[in-house]
């Protein structure tokens, strides 16, 4: 009394080195971290940081919230949910090392998460989140975006920096130094769309420099014919 009844918490730890399972990420942690949704197996731990929480005991869908989520050396093998993830960071490296991203090969197995915090909001229905960080192969990405609590409804980007280290093996890849891929995803958790057109702009250019790099060859070879001194 009166209504309507709630639950207040103040700002303080609630949760410390928990273990990650798939059944916790399933129940809480897939809002945060869409990337842990739909995992068959994970290994890690996270603790959860609240700077407050007001949530109706009606419809805790109305939740209002923030915090921080601290991850500690995650390791994710992927399901249906996470695997479209794995294909996107394999399209990628497939692009960097001139491989055919058709071309069978084994799938990569595992996704992790290094130690780091992320930063979450929990409003209005839906669970945002910024800048977590996980890694598949030798792709780095980074996720934000949020999640929403009743229908799981993505609104995410994922951003995908190109690696120094890529640009000096692949010169091809120098006009993009420093810059990231954008990939948004839409869709729900259980079936996210991802949004290719990165991935395709990325073939494209790689294309583009590929032939401009093969007519500049051609055109000193030419001059070096024509301006180089006879014998």
């Amino acid at each position: 009394d009166p209504e309507p009844a709630g639950l207040t918490l103040p700002a303080g730890t609630v949760i410390t080195n928990v273990r990650i399972s798939p059944q916790v990420s399933e129940a809480m942690l897939k809002y945060v971290a869409p990337v842990l949704a739909g995992a068959t197996q994970s290994e890690g731990q996270f603790s959860l940081q609240l700077d407050g929480l007001r949530m109706p005991l009606a419809d805790s869908k109305k939740t209002d919230s923030a915090g921080k989520l601290t991850v500690h050396s995650v390791r994710v093998t992927p399901g249906p949910t996470t695997q479209p993830f794995f294909n996107l960071a394999q399209q990628i490296e497939s692009l960097i090392k001139r491989r055919d991203p058709a071309a069978t090969r084994e799938p990569a197995k595992l996704l992790s998460i290094s130690d780091q915090q992320v930063s979450f909001r929990v409003v209005d229905g839906r669970a945002y989140h910024e800048a977590m960080e996980f890694q598949v192969g030798d792709v780095i990405l980074r996720s934000q975006g949020s999640v929403g609590l009743a229908d799981e409804s993505l609104a995410l980007n994922i951003q995908i920096p190109i690696q120094d280290a890529w640009v000096a093996k692949e010169p091809l890849l120098a006009g993009l130094k420093g810059q990231s891929l954008q990939v948004p995803v839409t869709g729900t958790l259980k079936r996210p769309q991802l949004d290719q057109r990165a991935v395709t702009s990325l073939t494209t250019q790689l294309l583009q420099n590929a032939a401009g790099q093969a007519v500049g060859n051609e055109l000193n070879k030419a001059l070096d014919k024509l301006f180089k001194p006879k014998q």
